[in-house]
């Protein structure tokens, strides 16, 4: 079965509905709706955006991986950079840098409170092909956490 790269995301608060590329190789934790700005996060259970409010589930899942599964999350990070109170560009101009210095397969986790890193990471990901394997928020703390 072919991979489907697009997806209709229908946002839950507006009904705004948005035709889509999803990347290949990684889960889409936010999305902000281009009409009422609302930022959409994956209901509890699925591994992002697309699974949640998409008429077609990402590509990992279409695939019959576990994207998000625990054995993929669960790594202890071998870097923890804390960037709070920083703003863009720093936030992914640090972690890049940190993560120039780390091998293949290790992770880090990067902890920020600029909402603009939910749109910078995950473009800083696809750039260096490193898999964003989670993003959570707690009262307005963003942590990544970033396979190299």
């Amino acid at each position: 079965m072919a991979v489907i790269n697009r997806s209709d995301l229908t946002c839950p608060e507006c009904g705004h509905s948005e035709s889509l590329e999803m990347p290949d190789n990684q889960c889409v934790f936010f999305h902000k709706c281009t009409e009422c700005k609302t930022l959409l996060r994956p209901k509890e259970g699925d591994c992002c955006v697309f699974c949640s409010y998409g008429d077609v589930a990402c590509p990992p899942i279409q695939a019959g991986d576990d994207c998000c599964s625990p054995t993929s999350t669960d790594v202890t990070p071998v870097r923890r950079l804390d960037l709070l109170g920083f703003f863009c560009p720093i936030p992914v101009h640090e972690t890049r840098k940190a993560m120039a210095e780390m091998e293949i397969g290790q992770v880090i986790e990067v902890v920020g409170d600029d909402p603009e890193t939910l749109h910078d990471m995950p473009a800083l990901c696809e750039r260096i092909e490193a898999k964003l394997l989670s993003v959570t928020e707690d009262a307005g703390e963003y942590t990544f956490r970033i396979r190299k």
